[in-house]
């Protein structure tokens, strides 16, 4: 006990068995435009859309498997897709009401979510999504963003509450709950997202 089998860099696995991981195109930034997810490319080329959606909200990226993960608020649900857009399906169908934000823990091979209208933050394994979790469900109010540092094993979010804004962090089982950053310093905290290679929090204020 205490010790973790990890797989080396640039290969995928539980740590027991490990493969060499799918080398991927070059870096890009996705944008979520409600109806559309956006692929736009660091090379400058023009950005394209990748998934058409009903009402997409949040988006991240597995890039172990070179797979896209967004939630989709109109939908009820929770969707991936390749890079390319190609082989697209449902992922969380299940017992979801208002998917916001999504968040890939790419090493631990987990994607975590927080449920506006469940007040709760979630998560399930990306290899089986019926092996999945309610981690916080108190003291929230509107959850928004999230995102997840795996290096760090922190989890942290955004809640949107108009009379207590904050962003928190905790461990990604939940535990050590703590409260980060609070009004007046954040008035309406949405996406958040850390920085892999300084650990620092960025996050954007619709307030």
């Amino acid at each position: 006990s205490g010790y973790q089998c990890i797989c080396n860099q640039d290969y995928i696995g539980n740590g027991s068995v490990c493969s060499t991981a799918p080398r991927l195109d070059s870096g890009f930034l996705l944008i979520s435009q409600g109806v559309a997810n956006v692929k736009v490319p660091f090379n400058g080329a023009r950005g394209l859309p990748v998934t058409m959606a009903q009402m997409a909200i949040g988006v991240d990226k597995d890039c172990a498997t070179g797979r896209i993960f967004w939630s989709d608020i109109s939908a009820k649900q929770i969707f991936s897709c390749k890079y390319d857009g190609t082989d697209r399906k449902p992922f969380i169908t299940k017992d979801i009401v208002s998917p916001e934000g999504v968040a890939v823990d790419w090493i631990s091979r987990r994607l975590y979510w927080t449920d506006s209208a469940k007040d709760t933050i979630e998560v399930a394994s990306l290899d089986d999504p019926d092996l999945r979790t309610i981690i916080v469900s108190k003291y929230l109010v509107n959850p928004r963003g999230i995102a997840v540092d795996p290096h760090q094993s922190k989890l942290y979010w955004s809640d949107w509450n108009r009379e207590s804004p904050k962003i928190e962090w905790s461990n990604l089982d939940g535990t050590e709950r703590e409260v980060l950053v609070s009004g007046p310093t954040v008035e309406l905290p949405n996406s958040i997202q850390v920085a892999p290679g300084t650990g620092e929090l960025c996050y954007a204020d619709a307030g």
